[in-house]
């Protein structure tokens, strides 16, 4: 799904954190895309947590780290550990998966091709007065692993500007 490109840059800033996934197995012509925002659109995030900046990266890593999760296991655990891990201040924006089948994310189904792709925003200097936010960078990085350790190929953008993430978001 494109982002639409006539929004205030500040206001697309708001996704501190992305991370689609797609999954295509052999059968299939278009990938299923997933995307798991940070925090809900307007709404701030924090930049501080365990081993990083925000309390959504830290969920993610560690429920990737489980023996075996589904979709919907990640979907309600994501709000449900982040909403713990930042103590009710933040809430992960999920848009509704549209497949039939409850995924199997870990362990991994073999012959299935799985992309993840991981955008952090953490520079704020150009927004007119927003904090920058450092511990995002060390997000990228352990998002970007956690996925990795699940069986995705997967691809880290860092602080894109609108055309480049438009580029990113097409590939």
């Amino acid at each position: 799904q494109r982002i639409p490109m006539n929004l205030p840059f500040r206001r697309l800033l708001m996704a501190v954190v992305l991370c689609a996934v797609a999954n295509v197995a052999p059968a299939q012509s278009a990938p299923e895309v997933l995307q798991f925002y940070a925090s809900q659109p307007g709404r701030p995030t924090l930049d501080e947590g365990d081993g990083g900046g925000n309390p959504f990266a830290s969920a993610l890593v560690e429920l990737l780290n489980a023996p075996a999760l589904d979709l919907a296991q990640l979907q309600s655990g994501i709000v449900d550990v982040t909403r713990t891990k930042s103590r009710g201040f933040q809430r992960p924006d999920i848009k509704p998966a549209v497949t039939k089948a409850n995924w199997t994310l870990l362990p991994r189904t073999a012959g299935e091709y799985r992309v993840a792709l991981v955008v952090v925003f953490s520079d704020y200097t150009q927004s007119g007065g927003a904090n920058s936010l450092p511990g995002a960078k060390l997000d990228l990085d352990r998002i970007a692993r956690a996925w990795e350790n699940a069986g995705f190929e997967t691809r880290r953008v860092l602080d894109p500007d609108v055309a480049q993430l438009a580029r990113v978001l097409d590939e």
